[in-house]
C-alpha cells in the first residue's frame, strides 16, 4: 500500500503486506485499515504508513472453494471494525487494539464484497442470498434467497431499504429482508459496482448503467457505453465488471469503464458531458478533492485531473 502527495503525485510512503490488498483502505482518527487477500487486517498510521497493529483472521493456507479468503475491505461502523472474507464468519474487531471482540456465522454462500453497517446491523450481499446481522445481539436477523443472482458489490442502505446491485438489482426491506422490487434486465455483468442512492434516485447496473426510482424500480434513465473493443477482449474477466462504482459531486457523476474511458454524466438526466480515454479498464471508483479528480486504472497508473473552471 502507498500514499502520494495529492498536489505533486510524489510518493510519501509505501508499506508492505503479506499479500495483495485489493481495495482502498478505510480511515478513522488518523489511522488506515486494510485487509489482505490472505486475511490479515492492518492498522496503519495515515501520515507515515507505520504498522500500528496487525491481526491474522485465518490460519496459514486457509482457502475455500479455490478462492482467496478476503477480497473486500474492512468497514468502520460506530466503534467497530467489521471484516469478512469470501467464506467464514463476520469478525468484529476493536479498531484501537485489533482485538477480535466477536464472531458471527453469516452463511456458507460465497461473497466477494464488504458488509455495510447501518441501523445497528451489518448487511451482506452474497451469491444467491442477502442477509442482515444484528450487531447488538450478534445474530443473523434474516436471510433472503436470490437464486441465480451473483452479487459482488457492497449493499447500499438508504432509509429502510437495502439496495444490492448484482446480475439482478434488488431492493429489500431493511427490517425484514422482504423483496420490495427487483430489476431483472440483463445488465451484462456481475454487477461489480455498488448501488448509490442519492437525491431521489438509486443508481446501479453493469454494461448498462441505470438510474431508477428507489420506491418502484422504474427506470428514469439509462446509459450504455458499449465501446469495448480490444481493451476488454484481451481478458474475458474484464467484461464482468463493466463500470465502476460512480462518484457523485454536485450535478455530475463520474464512472470508470472496462472500455478504458472515464465518463462524466449529468446525474439527473444521464446526459454525457465528456469522456476521456485512458487505454486500460478503470475498475475503481474515482475520488474528488477540491477541483481535482483522482483516477486509478487497472494497470496501476494514478491520474489527477484538474478542472479549468474557476
Amino acid at each position: 500500500m502507498a500514499a502520494f502527495d495529492a498536489r505533486s503525485g510524489r510518493e510519501v510512503w509505501r508499506t508492505g503486506h503479506d499479500s495483495d490488498v485489493r481495495f482502498a483502505p478505510c480511515a478513522r482518527r488518523g489511522r488506515l485499515y486494510t485487509l489482505s487477500s490472505l486475511g490479515t487486517v492492518y492498522c496503519l498510521d495515515a501520515n507515515t504508513g507505520r504498522i500500528i497493529w496487525e491481526r491474522r483472521l485465518y490460519g496459514e493456507g486457509d482457502q475455500a472453494g479455490g478462492h482467496r479468503l478476503c477480497q473486500s475491505i474492512p468497514v468502520i461502523y460506530r466503534d467497530m471494525l467489521l471484516c469478512a472474507g469470501d467464506y467464514g464468519p463476520l469478525f468484529v474487531l476493536d479498531p484501537d487494539t485489533g482485538e477480535i471482540t466477536a464472531q458471527v456465522a453469516v452463511s456458507n454462500h460465497p461473497r466477494y464484497a464488504a458488509p455495510t453497517g447501518a441501523r445497528g446491523r451489518a448487511f451482506f450481499a452474497a451469491r444467491d442470498v442477502t442477509s442482515a446481522v444484528d450487531l447488538n445481539a450478534l445474530q443473523v436477523l434474516w436471510k433472503t434467497p436470490t437464486q441465480g443472482t451473483r452479487a459482488v458489490s457492497t449493499p447500499c442502505v438508504a432509509g429502510d431499504t437495502v439496495f444490492v446491485n448484482g446480475t439482478t438489482f434488488y431492493a429489500f426491506d431493511a427490517r425484514t429482508g422482504a423483496v420490495r422490487w427487483k430489476h431483472v434486465q440483463d445488465l451484462g455483468s456481475f454487477g461489480v459496482l455498488a448501488a448509490i442512492a442519492y437525491d431521489g434516485l438509486v443508481y446501479g447496473g453493469g454494461r448498462t448503467f441505470l438510474a431508477m426510482n428507489p420506491d418502484s424500480g422504474e427506470v428514469v434513465w439509462e446509459f450504455a457505453h458499449g465501446e469495448y473493443g480490444g481493451v476488454v477482449e484481451q481478458s474475458v474477466g474484464q467484461s464482468l465488471g463493466a463500470m465502476s462504482t460512480p462518484l457523485i459531486a454536485g450535478d455530475l457523476m463520474w464512472l470508470g469503464s472496462d472500455d478504458g474511458h472515464l465518463y462524466a454524466l449529468e446525474r439527473k438526466t444521464g446526459e454525457l458531458v465528456w469522456r476521456r480515454y485512458f487505454g486500460s479498464p478503470i475498475k475503481s471508483s474515482p475520488a474528488v478533492s477540491g477541483n481535482a479528480l483522482y483516477i486509478l486504472d487497472f494497470d496501476g497508473n494514478l491520474y489527477c485531473l484538474v478542472s479549468s473552471a474557476q
